[in-house]
């Protein structure tokens, strides 16, 4: 979960005539993720802001996003709030992984990715005490609603899209609260967006816990969890953290 300006944008028009692919309003997979599952997801180290709530802030909306822009929203961030907060996370340690540390990041040639792109990141473990449904965005069924893979392995530069197709699939579909989608670096790996209606089973008392914050910094346990998790799941080796005072 991550800070961002509070604004609204309910002007913002849904499928515009550019779009080469956009939901069609046909029916969408559905998944369930059953109560008890345990939801993962890495923040900053010592974020500023709650993360054992929904992010109720609405993040700018970029059509065609450049420079610093890249960075100011997220694939699915809502676009208004008429869907209420907002959480990425995934029901497994993968997923976390695949999304909060691989994320938006080019992996070298030699495999090796830097230890700071771990070390400088906590994990964020909830429970969900609900059964929810959500959208399932994966292929086979992509086409039958009018969407390819694209909508889970486009880049930054085409959030804007991505945002508005979400956006239509949520307000078509108030019966679901959020989307599932394959990971982008990982995409036996299953990424979710959450959303926390109004009167929604997640404004609910006990419909999720917060369980814990771990830094793998500072937990070397986690650290090698992380770094078994890379490996197995995108070929991927952690570096050595570097001595103290070394450059």
């Amino acid at each position: 979960m991550s800070e961002h300006p509070t604004s609204d944008h309910t002007e913002v028009p849904l499928q515009r005539p550019e779009d080469d692919e956009f939901y069609n309003g046909s029916a969408v997979e559905v998944m369930t993720v059953p109560a008890g599952t345990t939801l993962w997801r890495f923040v900053e180290l010592d974020p500023p802001y709650d993360v054992s709530t929904f992010n109720p802030n609405i993040s700018p909306h970029h059509e065609h996003p450049t420079g610093a822009e890249l960075g100011q929203q997220g694939r699915f961030d809502p676009l208004d709030r008429a869907h209420g907060g907002y959480v990425y996370c995934s029901p497994t340690l993968g997923g976390a992984v695949a999304e909060g540390i691989l994320r938006a990041k080019k992996v070298p040639a030699s495999r090796i990715i830097p230890a700071v792109q771990v070390d400088g990141r906590a994990l964020v473990r909830w429970q969900l005490h609900v059964d929810l449904d959500v959208a399932a965005l994966r292929d086979p069924h992509l086409r039958k609603i009018g969407l390819t893979s694209s909508i889970h392995s486009c880049t930054r530069r085409d959030y804007g899209w991505s945002r508005r197709v979400a956006h239509a699939i949520l307000s078509r579909n108030p019966h679901l609260h959020g989307l599932a989608y394959p990971c982008r670096n990982d995409t036996h790996s299953t990424a979710l967006l959450l959303v926390q209606r109004p009167q929604g089973p997640l404004t609910g008392p006990g419909a999720y816990s917060f369980v814990d914050m771990r830094a793998p910094v500072r937990d070397a346990s986690l650290r090698y969890d992380i770094a078994r998790t890379l490996f197995i799941s995108a070929g991927v080796v952690l570096g050595e953290p570097n001595p103290e005072g070394e450059e």
